[in-house]
């Protein structure tokens, strides 16, 4: 795979997911939703997966 798409898909990853779960989120932190350990969580997720599914590259 070229590094170029590669940094693309993992860029797309990071991007989908960190941001995703903030939105999700949105005004309600500190209310019942995913809140701002969920979103750390959800970035560092994102870049473990990206980093087990293309870190051969």
């Amino acid at each position: 795979m070229n590094k170029a798409i590669a940094e693309f898909i993992g860029t797309f990853t990071l991007v989908l997911f960190g941001c995703g779960a903030a939105v999700i989120a949105g005004p309600a932190i500190g209310a019942t939703t995913v809140g701002v350990l969920g979103i750390a969580f959800a970035f560092g997720l994102a870049i473990v997966a990206m980093a087990y599914g293309i870190g051969q590259v």
